[in-house]
């Protein structure tokens, strides 16, 4: 540190360096004598220093730009959220009375629209909307049908296995669908081609049929009350029909028929078959009526075709050829096979209703092939799913019949349209 000393004039002076240092240096000379601090140490003292005051102004100005940086920030902080303050304050005044106006508009016309002028002017509004909702709605399906070039139409991804065959008011129609409805109409037919459903006709028949269904539609016709009737009966013998054949399809699986032949011993020796035909009516008093004109002398075919209630035998004369008695309901192989040949059995019922059996030829046990006891034993297990399926869904359900006053029987008639539809042949197994 350096000393300040008064002169003998009373002024004083900075000494350059502390008395210690002073004492010391004063020896330090150069070679020719002179001293050696005020060459060399001199120089790099004063740049020391200059650089030190350089340094402090620096700081010192940037110490002043930082606080007037700070305080600029501060006030322009202040002034933005006043801005921010007065705008939402501003807002949400247009705001509340945007909502005052609008309530106040809408609480006059709730009053308005019951008087004279409110309503006539409701019912042109109505009439102007319908009018021109119906006028967009001509001017998209002429749009549709001036772009219904198949050049200028910008279909889907294609799908080899399933590909688009038309389109029908801008719905894509897929051969999917097609063989779908041609399959539901034509059960035994084979798998529907691409090229065979153009030549034969069959997408021109399913796009007729859209058509119609979309005319129906629109026109209001699925909402009569005999058409919805008729909808839903056919949409119960679906589902039922549908439930039968799934219920039939798993229990005559051919892994099902196989082990059926491979553990009954008695399928391959079949035993006696009986060959025979009958006539299944609704109630005893017309099987009696039926036996009588039989014993009389009317031809069986006539009568079976004239009251028959079983479609897979009432065409053939109610032949239904030979079976066994493990083929056949108990009660009817009971029939069958404790009657002579050229007899009739005595009258008896089943679910399918009563029936006039004849037994027509009886011949002795043969053993057989796989192969040719398939279909019989198919049939077999197809006869009692459907019978063991009744039997569960009566069990399981509160069944009550209401008969005409003075009835004193009460005969239940079962002839599901399910079964019908689900299986190939009726009551019986043929040959």
């Amino acid at each position: 540190m350096s000393k300040r000393v008064r002169n003998s004039d009373g002024r004083g002076s900075r000494s350059r360096v502390s008395g210690a240092a002073r004492a010391r240096l004063a020896y330090l000379r150069t070679p020719d004598g002179k001293r050696l601090i005020g060459r060399v140490l001199a120089g790099p003292i004063r740049v020391i220093v200059a650089l030190a005051a350089v340094i402090a102004y620096i700081l010192r100005a940037i110490g002043r730009f930082g606080v007037a940086i700070w305080r600029f920030t501060g006030a322009l902080d202040a002034v933005l959220w006043q801005g921010i303050a007065r705008g939402a304050s501003g807002l949400w005044s247009i705001i509340w009375s945007s909502f005052a106006f609008f309530l106040d508009s809408l609480i006059e016309l709730v009053k308005w629209l019951p008087s004279r002028a409110g309503r006539a002017y409701c019912a042109g509004a109505a009439a102007v909307g319908t009018i021109f909702g119906l006028w967009v709605m001509d001017e998209v399906r002429r749009a549709s049908a001036q772009t219904a070039v198949p050049e200028l139409i910008v279909l889907p991804p294609e799908d080899p296995d399933n590909p688009i065959v038309a389109r029908v008011a801008g719905r894509f129609v897929r051969m999917n669908e097609v063989r779908q409805a041609f399959a539901a109409a034509n059960p035994e037919a084979e798998r529907l081609t691409l090229q065979a459903a153009f030549d034969r006709g069959v997408i021109e028949t399913f796009v007729e049929q859209r058509l119609l269904v979309r005319a129906a539609l629109e026109g209001g016709i699925a909402r009569q009350q005999d058409v919805t009737a008729r909808i839903n009966a056919a949409r119960e013998r679906i589902l039922a029909s549908a439930y039968m054949k799934s219920r039939i399809d798993a229990a005559t699986a051919p892994e099902r028929v196989r082990q059926l032949y491979d553990s009954q011993s008695d399928l391959v020796k079949l035993g006696d078959e009986v060959r025979a035909r009958h006539i299944v009516v609704p109630t005893r008093e017309e099987a009696e009526i039926i036996l009588l004109a039989l014993q009389s002398g009317t031809e069986f075919a006539t009568l079976a075709l004239a009251h028959s209630i079983d479609p897979s035998t009432r065409d053939k004369g109610g032949e239904i050829g030979y079976f066994t008695r493990h083929m056949m309901t108990p009660v009817f192989a009971n029939a069958a096979f404790t009657t002579g040949v050229g007899n009739y059995a005595p009258l008896f019922t089943s679910q399918f209703g009563w029936h006039i059996l004849q037994v027509l030829d009886r011949r002795p046990a043969r053993e057989v092939s796989f192969e040719m006891v398939e279909e019989r034993i198919r049939e077999f297990l197809r006869q009692q799913e459907i019978d063991a399926t009744l039997r569960e869904l009566s069990r399981t359900s509160e069944i009550i019949y209401f008969q005409p006053e003075g009835k004193d029987t009460v005969s239940r008639v079962l002839v599901p349209t399910a079964v019908e539809a689900a299986r190939t042949d009726e009551l019986m197994v043929h040959e």
